[in-house]
């Protein structure tokens, strides 16, 4: 027998998980931005060790998100067998 999980859980899962996708994207589109148009009196230097760094952390914090999406989808595919029979 599958275990139920209470009311609300797994909507709330799949909602912080793609919270998550949707702010790191926004965050990677304000870097990308910022080193391509720097504002004046900015260190470009500073911009791109900041830009860099954070390309290095982003493919590991933006597969976070999905394996957690794809759990979700995964657990509600499974619900609905579970229904089916």
């Amino acid at each position: 027998m599958i275990k139920r999980d209470p009311p609300g859980k797994t909507r709330r899962f799949l909602l912080i998980s793609l919270l998550a996708l949707l702010v790191l994207s926004l965050l990677f589109i304000l870097f990308k931005f910022l080193s391509d148009n720097w504002p004046a009196g900015w260190n470009p230097k500073i911009l791109s060790v900041l830009t860099t760094i954070y390309e290095l952390l982003l493919f590991p914090l933006l597969i976070i998100p999905i394996i957690m999406s794809l759990a979700v989808l995964l657990k509600l595919a499974e619900k609905l067998i579970d229904r089916l029979l």
